[in-house]
Formats: C-alpha cells, sequence, structure tokens
C-alpha cells in the first residue's frame, strides 16, 4: 500500500471516529435534556400552557367573534399550543444554549435533596386548589419582612418576575392575534400595532406583577428555612445557575413566540378561505 493510500486510510478512520464521538454526545445531551426538562417542572408548565392561551382567548371574544369562528380559533390555539410541541421548541433551544457539562451540573442540583424538594413544592403550589389558597394568604404572607427580603433577592436572581412579564406578552399577543383574526369587525391596527399594545399594557403592571412572584415564593417555599431559601438563592447566583435560568426563560418564551406566529398565519390562511361563508 502506497503511503498516500495509507494517508486516505487514516483520514477515513479519523473521521468516522470523530463522527462516532459526535453521535454519542448528541446522544447523551438528547437524554440529559429530556431529564433537565422534566425534573426542572418546566414539562408541568408546558403542558398548562394552552389553558392559559385559551382563557386568554375568551377574554378576547369581547371583541364579537361569531360561534363558528370562535371554534376555529380554538382549534388552531390547540393545534398549535400542542404540549410536545412547545417541548420540542423548548428542547432545541436549550441544545445550542446548554453544553452537556452545563446540563450535568444543573442535573446535580435538581436531583440533590433540597432541589427536588423545591420541584416538589413548586408542582404542588401550581395546583387550582393551591392558587385560591395562596390569594387568602397574600396579605398575611407579606408581613414576614425578613422573608420577603430573602425571596425577593431570589425574585432578583432567578429573573422571575421578568419571566412573567415576558410570558404573559407572549401569551397576550398570541390571544390578541387570534381574536383580532377572527373578529367580525375590520381592526384598525396591525399586527405590529398589537404587539406594542399588549407590551405597553402589560409594563404598565410591572410591580403588581412583581407582587405576585412574592406571595408565590412566600407560599410556596414556606416549609423551607432561611438556610435552605439561601442555598437554592447560591446555586441561582452562580454562574452555572444564572446560565440556566436564562437559558429556561428564553426556552419557553421562543416556543411561545413561535406558536403566536404560527397562529397568525394560519388564522390568515382559514379566514382568507373563507372559512365562516
Amino acid at each position: 500500500m502506497s503511503i498516500r493510500q495509507h494517508l486516505v486510510k487514516f483520514w477515513i478512520v479519523l473521521f468516522l471516529g470523530i463522527m462516532s464521538v459526535c453521535s454519542v454526545e448528541a446522544q447523551e445531551k438528547e437524554g440529559l435534556l429530556d431529564d433537565l426538562i422534566k425534573k426542572s417542572g418546566m414539562y408541568e408548565q408546558i403542558s398548562q400552557l394552552p389553558a392559559y392561551v385559551q382563557a386568554g382567548m375568551v377574554q378576547q371574544q369581547a371583541a364579537g367573534i361569531s360561534v363558528e369562528k370562535s371554534e376555529v380559533v380554538s382549534r388552531i390555539l390547540m393545534e398549535v399550543f400542542q404540549p410536545d410541541i412547545l417541548r420540542k421548541d423548548v428542547k432545541n433551544y436549550l441544545k445550542d444554549a446548554l453544553e452537556v457539562n452545563d446540563i450535568q451540573e444543573v442535573l446535580v442540583w435538581l436531583d440533590s435533596s433540597l432541589g427536588m424538594k423545591i420541584t416538589k413544592l413548586e408542582e404542588q403550589a401550581s395546583t387550582p386548589e393551591a392558587m385560591g389558597e395562596m390569594q387568602q394568604q397574600a396579605e398575611q404572607l407579606y408581613t414576614q419582612t425578613e422573608r420577603v427580603e430573602i425571596v425577593s433577592r431570589l425574585d432578583e436572581a432567578i429573573k422571575a418576575t421578568d419571566a412573567m412579564v415576558q410570558m404573559i406578552e407572549n401569551m397576550g399577543i398570541a390571544a390578541a392575534i387570534a381574536a383580532m383574526s377572527a373578529s367580525e369587525q375590520e381592526s384598525e391596527m396591525s399586527q405590529d400595532e398589537v404587539v406594542s399594545m399588549v407590551k405597553q399594557g402589560v409594563t404598565q403592571y410591572y410591580d403588581m406583577y412583581k407582587n405576585i412572584t412574592i406571595v408565590s415564593f412566600l407560599y410556596s417555599y414556606q416549609i423551607l428555612s432561611d438556610e435552605e431559601l439561601m442555598e437554592y438563592i447560591q446555586f441561582a447566583e452562580s454562574n452555572i445557575g444564572k446560565k440556566y435560568h436564562k437559558a429556561g426563560i428564553e426556552a419557553l418564551n421562543i416556543a411561545v413566540k413561535n406558536a403566536s406566529k404560527k397562529i397568525g398565519e394560519l388564522m390568515v390562511k382559514e379566514f382568507e378561505a373563507g372559512v365562516d361563508e
């Protein structure tokens, strides 16, 4: 065998070896991301999004939408906001935003006794019954001055209020675009103007959303000691904690934005075809 043939064989073997390693790493990352999404509570959070959008759509229907169009809108919303589609968008974003070692480091936290305890408390606090109880206890919870200071620091660390505002904006935009597209009355506003209007409306209530975040933390984590909360904050303020929470927030918002864009496209397609004729 000539030197040239040896070199060709060497490069082929090297290339196949690199491809094999990349394939194994990709498979490993897929599995780790699935674990991350489930153990972080994002899986359940995504499952709840369709109901929130549907509720927002009901509020928008005051603009005047026929029963037939309302049914079309509901069908499109449920089609676009399928949890599996949203999870895929979230996963794709996280795949680019986080390295394998990042995911592994976050999973160490999520698999810790405190990490699992916090996730469980958050899931328990997200039920309708818990929401009602939280509202009843809000005033009493806010009297715990020292505790309020601690959870305010947590809010600052994980940007929970900012995440809530962004999510409400995107959900509101999705519902508003759906309602505008289906309205019997011709809208004088463009989609860009609708987006701007929703954002302005949400922004002016920022302080209210911050109070909601603080109350939800006070309620959700009330059985945690101050020391446990501080340990959570230390993770949230670490480099990996910041990277993880930022990526999670952006992933959810990208998923909702993609869904909102798809809603607009499907609405135009449906109603230009004369669905309600």
